[in-house]
């Protein structure tokens, strides 16, 4: 912990100690901060008083599918991807048993995210990604499309398609934000999967994000 600008602290003849004065006389208001948190240390007659506050970490986390998730879409389910494993999560802001972060605080927030798609063939005429913004109340805030267009022709020769796309979101507190895909048509059977794993620190599937400001 640091001393910010005051003289070195003393007691008077009343066994009190004086911060920030350089006579024999009452405390002034002050404060000491550390690395985490802050003490703001007041007078108040006949008694110092002593407050802390934590100091504000910006949120982070990386989160990844650890498997393969199958037949979540193809017959144009919306399917939010429940990322059930993490790197690291600075706040504990994202739920791997939702695959939503939360935003703790007011600010705005830089999201990524990469996903790989398995079972892509001639009948999906249309694949959609999408990194979503809701209220606490699901309500639609802001969708940002990392993928919207025809996956004929695209895939490799495993049948796999890959996208990324990154959203800049201005949040309030409690807000949410997941990735959604949707494949295929109402008339295709649910066929498609989510690829998941993690080798050598490369995730498959992943998200993050962070606060910004």
């Amino acid at each position: 912990m640091t001393q910010n600008s005051w003289n070195s602290p003393y007691n008077n003849a009343d066994g009190e100690l004086l911060i920030g004065n350089t006579s024999n006389a009452k405390p002034q208001v002050g404060t000491l901060t550390s690395s985490e948190s802050t003490i703001v240390v007041s007078y108040s007659n006949p008694n110092l008083v002593i407050n802390a506050h934590a100091s504000s970490h910006k949120s982070s986390f990386l989160a990844y599918l650890s498997s393969t998730v199958t037949n979540v879409t193809g017959d144009e389910t919306e399917y939010n991807i429940l990322f059930d494993s993490e790197d690291y999560d600075t706040g504990g802001d994202f739920d791997t048993s939702t695959g939503r972060f939360i935003s703790p605080q007011d600010g705005k927030y830089l999201f990524t995210g990469g996903v790989v798609l398995g079972g892509i063939d001639a009948t999906h005429t249309r694949m959609v990604g999408s990194i979503l913004q809701f209220t606490s109340g699901l309500s639609l805030v802001n969708l940002v499309r990392m993928q919207d267009d025809s996956p004929t022709g695209t895939a490799n020769v495993n049948n796999e398609i890959s996208y990324s796309g990154q959203a800049i979101f201005d949040m309030s507190a409690t807000d949410i934000v997941l990735i959604r895909v949707t494949v295929g048509i109402p008339a295709n059977p649910k066929s498609i999967d989510v690829l998941g794993n993690s080798i050598n620190s490369t995730k498959t599937s992943f998200f993050s994000g962070m606060q910004l400001i």
